[in-house]
């Protein structure tokens, strides 16, 4: 086996529970419906803008994201959401987990390895999985529209591999961490459409 692929395959299989987690909740399968409400669906949007503007902050000051042109997912999200909240006041609700998302982000801004493990966890799931979500999701979801996914997903696993390398620990411990936010907001996501969105919504 190729050390790369050896390499990326330790992680995969180090994540594998989490990622396991993260699909088994309730509002993937919200999602998945083809119902999801649109204003719930745009607040979900506007938790992960807030996310992933963190990390690319974060990321492009540290020149992380210079070989992984167009990557940047921040302004497609607001875009996104904007779409399905126009006329609507106030904006969406910040959900606890998407704050203390942004705050460890901060904790780790001088570690590229960690970094780089939410780089990551959030782009390939969104360039491997994003297509099966758009067709089920309202709105235009420009956010997971890749023109070059191909070399984008090569570029982050070369990095990925290169980093769990030198930082083995750290890399999948940041990355599972990752999965573990995700699965907080997906859970927070439920539980507003429990409480404000029961009645499903053709879409």
């Amino acid at each position: 086996m190729d050390i790369r692929e050896e390499h990326m395959t330790d992680i995969r299989q180090a994540t594998m529970e989490q990622h396991r987690r993260a699909e088994q909740q309730e509002f993937v399968s919200t999602m998945m419906s083809g119902k999801i409400h649109p204003r719930l669906y745009a607040t979900y949007l506007y938790n992960l803008a807030h996310c992933y503007g963190a990390l690319e902050k974060t990321c492009q000051r540290r020149g992380l994201l210079d070989s992984l042109p167009g990557i940047a997912r921040e302004h497609k999200l607001r875009h996104d959401c904007q779409d399905l909240w126009v006329r609507i006041t106030p904006q969406p609700e910040v959900v606890p987990s998407t704050l203390e998302y942004v705050s460890h982000i901060g904790t780790i801004q001088n570690d590229p390895a960690r970094l780089y493990a939410h780089v990551y966890v959030r782009y390939l799931g969104d360039l491997y999985g994003g297509q099966i979500i758009k067709s089920k999701t309202p709105g235009p979801n420009t956010y997971l529209e890749f023109d070059n996914a191909k070399q984008l997903i090569l570029s982050i696993r070369e990095t990925i591999n290169d980093y769990t390398k030198s930082a083995p620990e750290n890399v999948v411990e940041e990355a599972k961490k990752c999965f573990e936010y995700a699965i907080k907001l997906f859970i927070e996501m439920e539980e507003l459409n429990q409480s404000q969105y029961r009645q499903p919504h053709e879409v």
